[in-house]
């Protein structure tokens, strides 16, 4: 089982690769940080937005449309990003279950 500190490393390092990725191919990133992070039977759900809001609370620096990231409380696997449009992960569980509230019904 995983607890919730690990749930967040590990969604801080995924927040880290991905402003590395984008660092490297020249684009102006943008550092995000762990706002909140809350249980669910299967996953925790973990809340990022940009230091800078976070820092300054000015609605400019506010992202808007970042899904939460669903870390697996069994395995931490499937660090995966919530969506609004279909998508799939790793471990084959739609991440759109998350906001049509399924999940307790999608296999594992």
């Amino acid at each position: 089982m995983i607890e919730r500190e690990a749930a967040v490393r590990i969604a801080e390092e995924e927040l880290n690769r991905e402003y590395q990725k984008w660092s490297a191919a020249g684009v102006d990133s943008i550092r995000t940080a762990v706002v909140h992070v809350e249980e669910h039977e299967l996953v925790w759900i973990i809340y990022w937005q940009s230091e800078e809001f976070m820092r300054t609370r000015n609605p400019s620096a506010m992202l808007i449309g970042n899904g939460p990231y669903l870390v697996d409380r069994i395995d931490g696997g499937g660090c995966i990003r919530s969506e609004s449009y279909p998508r799939r992960a790793g471990s084959g569980r739609p991440t759109t279950a998350f906001a049509s509230g399924a999940w307790p019904s999608v296999p594992r």
